[in-house]
């Protein structure tokens, strides 16, 4: 399991070769901002989760960088993560700003510097273990069995994306009958959902 340490550092590299793979190859100005912009956005997210989880969700990425002051981020440090907060707005609001692919490739390794220096000192939940989620769409379906007074009820993954779904019994997650008089409680009645409930 990744540690929200680890897997910044995973998306950091992907960063440097992105950004490697521009300047060898030129870029088109969109590639560009977008790249500095998923940068920006991706470490406001780090920051929040994994360094300072107790700050409100409205907080800006200025206010999130200032606030490392308590954590015992030097002032140099923190100018490091100003900078990249400096090119991560211009990218997104301003259309005539042209990102310097070389300011920050210099800057990906002095960011993995600075947060490399929090998660030796144990800040946060940076060596925390981030939890595997997996998500799914599911249909559920009901039929009516008048003659038996009860329902069949199916739990069905949809075959493809759009609408409608293809809904086959090939694609059926779970299978039940719900006694039609008592009802069905989908969290008692739903094995897929008995541990959740």
């Amino acid at each position: 399991m990744l540690t929200y340490h680890q897997q910044y550092l995973k998306v950091a590299e992907r960063w440097s070769e992105q950004v490697q793979r521009l300047a060898a190859y030129g870029f088109e100005l969109s590639e560009a901002r977008e790249l500095i912009a998923s940068a920006g956005a991706r470490t406001e997210i780090f920051i929040k989760t994994a360094i300072l989880p107790h700050l409100p969700p409205k907080e800006d990425l200025d206010g999130c960088i200032n606030a490392l002051k308590t954590l015992g981020v030097s002032k140099a440090d923190r100018s490091t993560l100003h900078k990249l907060r400096q090119i991560y707005n211009d990218s997104k609001h301003d259309p005539s700003y042209l990102p310097s692919m070389l300011t920050f490739q210099e800057l990906i390794p002095r960011i993995i510097t600075v947060f490399q220096g929090l998660a030796d000192s144990g800040v946060g939940l940076l060596n925390d273990g981030i939890p595997l989620r997996h998500n799914q769409v599911l249909w559920i379906a009901v039929w009516d069995h008048f003659t038996g007074g009860d329902s069949e009820v199916h739990v069905i993954a949809p075959a493809t994306t759009g609408w409608p779904p293809e809904l086959d019994q090939d694609h059926s997650v779970d299978t039940w009958q719900a006694d039609g008089w008592r009802g069905c409680n989908t969290c008692t009645d739903l094995p897929v959902f008995r541990r959740r409930c």
